[in-house]
């Protein structure tokens, strides 16, 4: 991990600050076990740097404002030693890997903006608190994933019994979200009130592409593609009222009420299960070595023992059939009464 931080003040009412981190992990060998030997072993790395500016600016007593930007990288991955190239070789009765394994490479970057100001008025009878703002957040998922050559070829103590096709899952999504709040905590004598909103425009959208197919048995896995879909957008609003009252005028016995809504959040594949690219794809045969080289080979594939869900072997390269019924934000209310 490496660190740095820098502050200069302006005057009385200025201060400027940057962070930087750059943190890395990386690791040879990960997963090994009785089962995994070193050939299947991941190999991983992931350098994610974060940058922040900050300004911070008091107009006067009353009045603060401050403004940030962030940048984070988080990217990773998960490779194989034994690569990308070869076919992974699993033993039933062992529950043993060989050869190779599953690979994962992932980025995810991430910007976030936000503007906050906090105003304070005092009244003879009545004291304002306000506190208000704008964020803006840009996230991308561009994930990788799947097995070295694509085929598994599985054995019974030795013996060839059955070949799993595997053609990885690809998501490149983007989200992106704009956020409005103002909120005041208002004091008159005895009560204290909380009232705000926030509201927030959500978007998330795929941004389509290519995966790669399962070269020996290219009818059933072909290269899949797909366009960028449509944009889902939520827009949320989140009302919050909470109001203290001091009934005994001394602070011995107070009365508590609010409500508040919570929207969710979300996320940059919110609906990544529309975009063919993003459905992992199994068949299973049996398997007959024709030419004993304990290799899957054309030709050598048997009846089809199973399949996962979420795309048609019978027509492999059609569009998802996944479809977006409610795009709605999901929410929350909330009600709380208290007596202390």
């Amino acid at each position: 991990n490496y660190h740095a931080k820098g502050n200069a003040h302006i005057g009385d009412s200025l201060v400027l600050q940057y962070t930087f981190l750059q943190a890395n992990k990386t690791k040879q060998g990960r997963g090994a076990s009785a089962t995994r030997p070193p050939e299947t072993t991941w190999n991983q790395r992931g350098p994610s740097p974060v940058h922040t500016g900050k300004v911070q600016y008091t107009i006067n007593d009353n009045n603060y404002a401050e403004f940030s930007i962030n940048n984070t990288g988080l990217g990773f991955f998960l490779e194989p030693q034994g690569g990308r190239d070869v076919q992974v070789l699993y033993e039933y009765a062992a529950g043993s890997w060989d050869n190779s394994y599953f690979y994962y490479t992932t980025d995810r970057p991430l910007w976030n903006v936000r503007v906050d100001a906090n105003t304070y008025i005092a009244g003879s009878n009545v004291d304002h608190e306000l506190k208000y703002g704008y964020s803006y957040r840009d996230a991308g998922v561009y994930s990788d994933s799947g097995i070295g050559s694509g085929i598994i070829a599985a054995f019974f103590n030795g013996a060839p019994v059955e070949a799993w096709l595997v053609q990885g899952g690809r998501v490149n999504s983007e989200g992106k979200r704009h956020s409005f709040y103002v909120g005041d905590t208002i004091t008159a004598g005895r009560l204290v009130a909380n009232v705000g909103m926030r509201y927030d425009i959500q978007s998330s959208s795929n941004t389509g592409g290519t995966t790669n197919g399962v070269p020996v048995f290219p009818s059933l896995f072909p290269p899949i593609s797909s366009t960028p879909s449509d944009t889902y957008t939520w827009n949320t609003f989140s009302p919050r009222v909470g109001i203290t009252y001091d009934l005994s005028g001394d602070g011995r016995t107070i009365a508590r009420a609010s409500f508040s809504r919570y929207g969710s959040q979300m996320n940059a594949g919110q609906f990544d299960s529309i975009d063919p690219l993003a459905v992992y794809r199994e068949a299973d045969f049996d398997w007959f070595d024709l030419n004993s080289n304990n290799l899957v080979d054309d030709g050598e594939a048997g009846d089809l023992l199973w399949a996962s869900g979420g795309w048609d072997p019978s027509n492999p390269a059609a569009p998802s059939q996944n479809v977006i019924g409610d795009a709605d934000s999901p929410y929350n209310n909330e009600f709380i009464l208290g007596l202390e």
